[in-house]
């Protein structure tokens, strides 16, 4: 053994209290130890110190020896160190956590005792390297404590294992955390983390000052060094490095600059998710793809664009948040904050929210963690894979037994399988008889570093009772460590299948047939004659100039005409205007329009393109150049319309078949690319908008205009070009026409009552911002943290009179209303009886008398009535109103909570 061992002592000025300063630090190889002794360790300078370390927990003593003062120096800290080395230690690693104590003393004083362990974590190019080998980061960064966890729980022990040792279970090897208590409960189970500082987020362009944070820096190091958990230290987490006068990236070289002083053995993110590797060694992003943007087929663009970046700065490229979609420890989707207009464009119109929040979370990890995962070639990968949602539940835990286990921790587990077997399939809605194709990715990332030897894929189509209709496999040759192999795969159907979703469970197995890794997904398959339209008992009228749309209906059995002109309209009956058949100088003109729907005709205006759409030809305008076309698409959220859905779910308007790949990749798969928003408020006096998308679904992917005895429906689904090979496309295509066809929908019944809560989307009473109404949780703030409470009720209770807004592009409410001002919001319907009083109930949630008053169709109706501080009550507003269409527009204090409404 050969010692090397300098010793200098240096005052150290204020950083944090002394008494979370360690006496001592340790920084580990495979071989050897170096002890750095702080200020705190009471250590003379010249002194002799001798040094024990002992195998922990059982004691055996591993290496022992004294160092002369003579010999000691310091590092560029000024921290004297005693470095051991030539040693033959057992190494930590995540399956095998080998820990070690050091003991130092001085002239017969102890100067400390740390664990610690042996083990190396290197950047190597564009990998993560443990003890030599790489290593695939497969993260939680969402954890407590901090995050609502009991108090009695913080420094639980047992509870902080049960925690660890549930995500252990899951697959995951490493998380985001940093007290004491966690970190060596870390150490102790073969956790891998990444900690530091994670300040710094949202508080501007200016930098503290270095000199005035070093010292909390150091102190911090100094804390975690010793961890052999701790593999990666971050230094601040999303600052601004954009901004003309941003000091933020010059404060973290210095900081980054700083630590590299101190310790060598670790990679470093300066700004985590804003820095792009600068300072640093890691190449580090936050994407939300699925949630704040995009959907799940934006994965393998977002991956490539970044790799591109790391191809020249050489760094290992990681995603330490991703996936959103927050639930609350009961279930539902968090809504403070921008989370509020997120959550409803995933499932804002769900019939059961929970379970639909549920599904939502767990598909997003599912493609957002394996897409990455199947996204590793010869030549890019991406290193580390940590989606940043609440997959566990602790805010009412007593215990770790009484952690709550969301589906989406499942679809992890599956998702961080060390050897997965993950299939791609961008083609899900099948005819009966149809052949399902899809690619078979196998990656070995064996927690042990191991290669794979033949395998042999099986693949089971199975229906609701567990029968299989189905199968097939495939044989894969040898698979190396930290490599993916891929195997195309095609699956027949029996043609004789009815309507139903249908598993698809895809398992490997070893040459000793010895199951290696399972997965599964879902399909729907339909029978060609689910997709026929009804038949009507008028033949409608087409007009198609490129004749795409009329291939389509004939493929569903829809008898037409056909017009080459739009200058003369048909007497009555149905008009159909083809896909992408409009453009200037093939517009109908709008008094034929008005005096052809006034008489009882109706139209079907099937997708157009943004960039030829007019809307004056319309009895309502409704345009496309509000907003730009977004692909991939959220969403497609429909509304309650038992006849224009017709035999289809939720699901079934979420994504359709690829129709290809988009210049970067992108898989085709979006049922709407461009959606249509009212230019205002009263241009929805007299519709009907029965599919939504966008954030508090504002924006209308299928809009129903009433219009005397007519009426027009507006559809922007991407239908006719998939009719062939999607049954899903092929039966809203034939829903439209014969919903178009028959009686239609009526404007909004108010005689109903209106439950303002998220019935209120799936009803249709709310539809659109510019009403002026916001939908309120007991959670929710105009700005504020995105965190919450997991344990807090975060379903939507009602409706607040907010006025004009709109939302920016990660779902903050533009402009940020005056809480002191007057609100007013406003929506629309027909009177299907006689009404002599308008009911409203309503909380007032604030802590002074508010007024509420009423207009309709823009008249005053009485005086407001004032609602006492707090109070609950129902408010009755005496009218006199025929039948027929009427606008309710409500003003008042913006801490009115509307919960129902009616006219008896």
């Amino acid at each position: 053994m050969r010692l090397v061992v300098t010793l200098l002592l240096v005052m150290w000025g204020v950083g944090c209290l002394a008494a979370e300063r360690p006496g001592l630090a340790v920084l580990s190889s495979a071989t050897g130890a170096t002890v750095k002794i702080t200020d705190i360790a009471g250590y003379k300078l010249g002194s002799d110190v001798s040094y024990q370390i002992r195998h922990w927990p059982d004691g055996a003593l591993f290496a022992s020896g004294t160092v002369q003062g003579s010999a000691i120096k310091t590092d560029q800290w000024g921290l004297p160190v005693l470095s051991v080395e030539n040693l033959s230690p057992k190494l930590w690693q995540p399956d095998d956590p080998q820990l070690y104590e050091i003991a130092v003393e001085s002239e017969g004083h102890s100067l400390g005792k740390v664990r610690f362990g042996f083990r190396t974590f290197e950047v190597k190019g564009d990998k993560f390297y443990l003890n030599g080998r790489p290593t695939l980061l497969r993260g939680v960064p969402i954890n407590p404590p901090g995050r609502d966890l009991p108090d009695s729980l913080l420094k639980d022990r047992d509870f902080i294992a049960g925690y660890i040792k549930l995500l252990k279970s899951s697959n995951v090897n490493m998380i985001r955390t940093e007290p004491e208590e966690w970190l060596d409960v870390c150490d102790e189970l073969g956790m891998m983390l990444f900690a530091g500082h994670y300040g710094g987020g949202g508080s501007g362009p200016i930098a503290p000052d270095f000199e005035r944070r070093q010292l909390f820096y150091r102190d911090l190091l100094l804390r975690l060094a010793s961890h052999p958990a701790v593999v990666i230290y971050v230094l601040s987490n999303e600052v601004d490095y954009n901004s003309p006068n941003s000091t933020w990236k010059q404060y973290l070289t210095k900081v980054y600059n700083d630590a590299r002083l101190f310790d060598t053995t670790r990679p470093i993110i300066g700004n985590a998710g804003f820095g792009h590797g600068a300072p640093g060694e890691i190449f580090d992003v936050h994407r939300y793809a699925g949630w704040y943007y995009g959907n799940i087929s934006d994965w393998p663009v977002d991956a490539t664009t970044y790799v591109k970046f790391t191809e020249k700065t050489g760094q290992p490229l990681t995603i330490t948040e991703c996936v959103a979609a927050y639930t609350s420890d009961a279930g539902d989707y968090l809504t403070m904050g921008k989370q509020l207009s997120m959550m409803t464009k995933w499932v804002g119109t769900a019939s059961n929210h929970r379970a639909a929040a549920a599904e939502y979370q767990s598909e997003l990890v599912k493609h957002v963690t394996e897409s990455m995962r199947r996204y590793r070639t010869d030549k890019s990968h991406v290193a580390g894979i940590m989606p940043f949602t609440y997959f566990l539940g602790w805010a009412h835990a007593q215990s770790a037994e009484d952690i709550v286990i969301k589906p989406a921790f499942e679809t992890l587990k599956t998702a961080f399988q060390p050897i997965l077997l993950s299939p791609e399939c961008w083609h899900r809605n099948l005819y009966a008889g149809d052949t399902l194709k899809l690619r078979l990715c196998l990656s070995n990332d064996d927690d042990q570093g191991r290669d794979l030897g033949p395998t042999r894929a099986v693949v089971e189509m199975v229906s609701a009772d567990g029968k299989v209709i189905s199968s097939d496999s495939v044989s894969f040759g040898d698979t190396p460590y930290y490599s993916n192999n891929w195997m195309n795969m095609s699956l027949p159907t029996p043609a004789d299948l009815p309507r139903g979703l249908f598993d698809v469970k895809c398992k490997l197995f070893d040459a000793d047939q010895s199951l290696v890794s399972a997965n599964e997904f879902q399909v729907s398959i339909a029978p060609r004659s689910w997709c026929q339209a009804k038949s009507s008992a008028q033949t409608p009228v087409l007009f198609d100039p490129s004749g795409r749309t009329a291939e389509a209906l004939g493929g569903i059995g829809v008898k037409f005409s056909r017009t080459e002109s739009l200058q003369t309209l048909p007497k009555d009956g149905l008009l159909i205007i083809g896909e992408c058949a409009l453009e200037a100088g093939k517009y109908p003109d709008k008094k034929s329009v008005i005096a052809f729907l006034d008489r009882g005709g109706k139209i079907l205006c099937l997708r157009q393109e943004r960039e030829k759409w007019e809307s004056d030809w319309l009895p309502a305008n409704f345009t496309m150049k509000q907003r730009p076309p977004y692909r991939p698409l959220t969403y497609i959220q429909p509304r309650d319309n038992a006849a224009l859905f017709d035999g289809m779910t939720e699901r079934d308007l979420r994504w359709w078949n690829e129709l290809g790949r988009a210049e970067d990749g992108t898989p085709d798969i979006g049922p709407v690319l461009t959606a249509f928003r009212p230019a205002s408020a009263s241009d929805l006096r007299k519709t009907r908008i029965w599919a939504s998308c966008d954030p508090l679904l504002s924006a209308a992917a299928i809009v129903e205009i009433i219009q005397g005895k007519g009426r027009v429906v507006l559809s922007q689904f991407r239908a006719i070009e998939r009719v062939d090979n999607d049954p899903c496309a092929a039966k809203l295509l034939g829903n439209l026409i014969s919903y178009s066809a028959g009686q239609g929908g009526e404007l909004f019944d108010l005689n109903k009552t209106i439950h303002w809560d998220l019935r209120a989307f799936q009803s249709g009473a709310f539809v659109s911002s510019l009403q002026g109404l916001l939908p309120h949780s007991q959670t929710y703030k105009h700005r504020g943290t995105s965190k919450g409470r997991l344990g807090d009720d975060h379903r939507i209770d009602g409706f607040t009179l907010v006025g004009n807004y709109d939302f920016s592009s990660n779902g903050w409410i533009l402009p940020i209303p005056d809480p002191k001002t007057i609100g007013w919001g406003i929506f629309y319907g027909s009177l299907s009886r006689q009404a002599s009083r308008f009911i409203v109930n309503l909380i007032n949630s604030g802590d002074k008398n508010a007024e509420l008053a009423l207009k309709l169709d823009g008249k005053l109706i009485g005086l407001p009535i004032t609602i006492p501080a707090g109070a609950a009550q129902t408010v009755t507003f005496p009218i006199n109103r025929a039948p027929g269409p009427v606008t309710v527009a409500l003003r008042g204090d913006q801490t009115i909570v509307i919960k129902e409404t009616r006219f008896e």
